[in-house]
């Protein structure tokens, strides 16, 4: 009822009537905060918010553990450094990429974690963030887990979450560290004159890159519209709100491009800028795992962003964002619900067999957006009881897992000024 009282009145907001507890280590009373949106499986599961509190806690105690303790337990993914730090380790790998130190700190202050948040953050900017050359101001998107920079090139996705936690923290906690953080952030992403963050000219134009130092190529997944409206709703410019607002507009465009090249709206690990997969020597112009995200930061923006989505237009006679959760819900629904593969070539020929967690909760996010009621239920349930991801490859299962139960329970929210949870519909 929520989206439709936007769509009655024109408001630029709608936020609950009662502010968040901030007295809960890991929830942020969600019962009696819930967004002013209806969550996935209070819509199609019927569950009730007690229910869905008690699955984000048990998440959180699953993979945070107890902060005073840092023994790797197999389900774990932070772990505390002293008194006043915490990285996300990548298990398999044994190390700290920015990726999940920026959906880590996206977690934190959705859930009012501030401890968790401040320590993550601390340990980000000490080791991950440059502070001079070409990359001054952004990440290294992959350090070690004493703090090395074993790859000093940013990952455009970490700065991006990087930034919108910042901001939310800021709104949520105060503090001028945050806001310097988003501020610098986002200024390096928009204004680094040697290695370019947005391509700056031709069909590129305002597309984010793969990384600064791979200009000609995208990545899908890396496509955050959602975030870049709310930079703009942020910038301290005029300029920067302009250039942010096109930036969205254009990920829009590029994404519904892209998406439409499969006829299961399979979309590629990385693109060039007309949405073709790119290979990159290693399969990326297929499904791959960084193209499991799409449809998550899609279904993001049709959720916090009613008012944007005529900027996708029209796709199978009907709004694009629909169209595109009932392609990719038909397509894994016949090939198994319970068994599909997680890599597939753009025609749907699967490539690996493995049936995995991260997957499967993408699925779960973009199912709110399918208009076949009984299909999205079905997601919606697999989700549900999907086990706890335990062992090696926790760390990415892991991380797709907590960020979709967040969309799906209604705890990932607009954060505004002031604290208030909201969904966007004017700019």
């Amino acid at each position: 009822t929520a989206l439709l009282l936007v769509g009655l009145f024109g408001c630029h907001s709608v936020e609950p009537d009662i502010t968040p507890d901030a007295g809960k280590p890991h929830l942020k009373a969600a019962a009696s905060a819930r967004s002013a949106y209806i969550p996935l499986f209070q819509q199609r599961l019927g569950k009730t918010n007690a229910e869905c509190d008690a699955k984000v806690n048990a998440m959180i105690t699953h993979f945070f553990g107890n902060r005073n303790n840092s023994t790797d337990d197999g389900r774990r993914i932070y772990f505390p450094v002293g008194t006043n730090m915490a990285y996300i380790k990548d298990i398999a790998n044994n190390d700290v990429r920015s990726e999940g130190m920026s959906y880590a700190m996206m977690i934190c202050v959705q859930l009012n974690m501030k401890d968790e948040f401040d320590r993550l953050w601390l340990w980000a900017k000490t080791y991950m963030r440059h502070t001079s050359g070409e990359n001054n101001r952004l990440f290294a998107w992959r350090c070690s887990t004493t703090g090395t920079k074993l790859d000093p090139n940013p990952a455009p996705d970490g700065e991006e979450y990087f930034a919108m936690a910042l901001y939310f923290a800021h709104h949520r906690w105060g503090g001028s560290d945050y806001r310097a953080g988003a501020i610098n952030t986002t200024d390096a992403m928009l204004n680094n004159l040697t290695r370019k963050f947005f391509a700056a000219s031709g069909v590129g134009k305002d597309i984010v890159v793969f990384s600064p130092y791979v200009a000609n190529t995208s990545d899908p997944s890396y496509h955050l519209p959602a975030f870049y409206d709310l930079y703009a709703d942020y910038a301290p410019s005029a300029t920067w709100t302009t250039r942010w607002r096109a930036i969205a507009t254009r990920s829009r465009q590029f994404l519904r491009t892209t998406v439409a090249k499969s006829p299961h709206g399979l979309v590629p690990d990385y693109t060039d800028f007309s949405g073709n997969g790119v290979d990159a020597g290693g399969g990326h112009a297929d499904f791959r795992f960084d193209a499991w995200r799409t449809i998550m930061n899609v279904a993001m923006d049709f959720t916090l962003w009613p008012g944007k989505r005529e900027q996708y237009e029209i796709w199978d006679e009907v709004p694009f964002c629909q169209g595109y959760a009932n392609r990719m819900l038909n397509f894994f629904q016949g090939r198994g619900l319970t068994t599909y593969g997680n890599q597939f070539s753009i025609d749907g020929t699967q490539l690996v067999a493995d049936h995995s967690p991260g997957l499967v909760a993408m699925n779960a996010v973009g199912a709110r957006m399918g208009t076949r009621f009984n299909q999205a239920s079905l997601f919606a349930n697999e989700f549900w009881n999907l086990p706890l991801p335990t062992g090696q490859f926790r760390y990415y299962d892991g991380c797709l897992y907590m960020l979709a139960m967040l969309h799906c329970t209604g705890n990932f929210n607009i954060i505004d000024r002031g604290n208030r949870l909201v969904v966007r519909t004017n700019p």
